[in-house]
C-alpha cells in the first residue's frame, strides 16, 4: 500500500489533479493507494508512526512541503520508503 501525501495549496491547487492521475496510474499497476492532504494532518509524527506498515510514502508538493516534512519527521525511524 502507498500513501500519497500532498499539499493542496502547492502549485495553486493544481496538485489535486496530478495526485488523482498518479493514483489512477498506480491503481492500474495493482497498487493500493490512499491520498492524504498534509494540511489535514495535525501530528505528522503520530501519522508516520501509525503508518509504518505501508510500502511507501509519496510526497507531492513544493519546497515548503518538503521542508515541513523533513523538519517534523527528523529523528523518527521511518520504515516505509519515501519518494518525492
Amino acid at each position: 500500500m502507498d500513501i500519497i501525501l500532498y499539499n493542496q495549496l502547492s502549485r495553486n491547487g493544481r496538485n489535486v489533479k496530478f495526485v488523482n492521475k498518479l493514483k489512477a496510474k498506480l491503481n492500474k499497476q495493482g497498487r493500493i493507494v490512499d491520498i492524504v492532504n498534509l494540511l489535514e494532518i495535525n501530528d505528522i509524527e503520530l501519522f508516520v508512526t501509525i503508518n509504518q506498515n505501508i510500502d511507501r510514502f509519496i510526497i507531492i508538493g513544493g519546497d515548503g512541503t518538503l521542508n515541513r516534512l523533513v523538519n517534523e519527521i527528523r529523528g523518527i525511524d521511518v520504515k516505509p520508503g519515501v519518494f518525492l
